[in-house]
């Protein structure tokens, strides 16, 4: 059973990204797939337009997949410096922040944010524990950014600036606590980021001393529904991480046997188990993990070949399905994988 739901999962991605890129053959749009579900890959990727078309390039080729992991880029996360990055990058990929991250390319890589994490600033990034230091970096990064007119993702407006400078009267404890509606602001989006980046290194300290380790070793342990909603809803105490955006930031550390029961996850369990009704949360981890353990791979490879077939974002190859193809292919999926019981 599990060898044919692995199958059909397969099939569908490969079906999936010769949709959105008809150029490429069977052969390569199954080395891009494999690709993305290596262990190596998990962590949240750094994007480069021209990383993406060298992968594509990869895929048409015979290299081995040590060749990608060669020019692949992605984030530090054994680190201390790599976990605050993907904590800043997970407050930019959230609704109502468009206003800050305009222009990019690509969003969650926003110069403009990630501006934070540069030369001048990036060893201290421990003293931003203090709220006064946390802010005057914002501020003195906006000052050393390039114009608008030279750089329009990078660049700061007049009303960055402005809003950057409204937060700075904050006091640490309003920076932490005050709603950022009740802030006087002309963008509630740097409000999300900054309060919200800043309560996460908060948490990081308050509950891990700033150590990876620590983290990683909660992560390891979580291996059920109810140890992964607890560590969830611990992280939804950071100031604006509900639910999504917890998960989001645990699962992109890139942690291999970590398993979400998302939205795909479950319509996939539910299908595959021919369920009569929707498996719960920890029935779902226990059909990714069973399938994992039988094709002999980290739990985290089904988790995301799941992803994968049922939504097509091949992030890092940078492609991304229209909504029509995906819907269709999702419901034709969830069909057949209902058929592997019956």
């Amino acid at each position: 059973m599990y060898d044919d739901i692995w199958q059909i999962l397969q099939t569908t991605a490969v079906s999936v990204i010769r949709q959105i890129k008809p150029d490429l053959n069977e052969r390569a749009a199954n080395r891009l797939l494999d690709a993305h579900l290596h262990p190596d890959h998990f962590s949240m990727p750094i994007h480069d337009f021209a990383i993406e078309q060298q992968l594509m390039n990869w895929s048409l080729g015979s290299d081995q997949i040590e060749a990608a992991s060669a020019f692949l880029k992605f984030e530090a996360t054994h680190t201390g410096l790599g976990v605050a990055r993907v904590l800043l990058r997970t407050h930019t990929n959230r609704q109502g922040v468009a206003s800050v991250t305009r222009d990019a390319r690509y969003k969650v890589m926003s110069p403009r944010v990630m501006g934070l994490f540069n030369s001048d600033t990036e060893q201290d990034w421990r003293s931003w524990l203090d709220w006064p230091n946390m802010i005057q970096s914002w501020i003195s990064w906006s000052e050393r950014a390039p114009q608008p007119h030279q750089d329009a993702a990078a660049g700061f407006s007049d009303t960055d600036r402005t809003a950057l400078r409204q937060l700075q009267a904050l006091s640490t404890q309003q920076a932490l606590d005050l709603p950022h509606k009740q802030i006087a602001s002309g963008s509630y989006g740097w409000n999300r980021i900054v309060l919200g980046f800043y309560s996460g290194l908060r948490f990081l300290n308050d509950q891990y001393e700033l150590q990876p380790n620590r983290l990683w070793a909660e992560i390891d342990a979580s291996r059920t529904a109810l140890a992964v909603d607890n560590l969830v809803a611990r992280w939804t105490s950071v100031r604006e991480f509900g639910n999504a955006l917890a998960s989001s930031f645990l699962a992109d550390l890139g942690n291999r046997e970590f398993v979400k029961a998302d939205t795909h996850v479950i319509a996939v369990a539910t299908a595959a188990l021919n369920a009569p009704g929707r498996v719960s949360a920890q029935g779902a981890i226990d059909f990714t993990r069973d399938l994992a353990n039988h094709i002999g791979v980290p739990a985290r490879s089904a988790d995301k070949l799941m992803f994968f077939a049922c939504s097509g974002q091949l992030y890092l190859a940078g492609l991304h399905p229209n909504k029509a193809l995906i819907q269709k292919s999702k419901q034709d999926l969830l069909t057949k994988l209902s058929w592997v019981n019956l």
